[in-house]
């Protein structure tokens, strides 16, 4: 009889992705699994990026680029 271990995760495992949804037109938050990351409003100018904690990130012309500036770690 052979007996098989599970996988353990690694400590380094990949990130979890991060979930979009917007909550009413032109406005959007978005999520990891545990971890609130910021939200998004849709202006003439743009889509203005916010973090956790709501101070502002940016305005951006796309709501991708907005997204991706939210999901990217910062160094404190």
């Amino acid at each position: 009889m052979t007996l098989i271990a599970p996988e353990r995760a690694s400590a380094e495992s990949p990130p979890q992705a991060e979930v979009w949804t917007e909550v009413e037109p032109g406005f959007w938050a978005g999520n990891r699994p545990g971890e609130f990351l910021g939200t998004i409003e849709e202006h003439r100018q743009g889509f203005i990026a916010f973090d956790a904690l709501h101070r502002p990130l940016g305005v951006f012309l796309t709501l991708a680029d907005a997204q991706k500036r939210i999901a990217r770690p910062t160094n404190h």
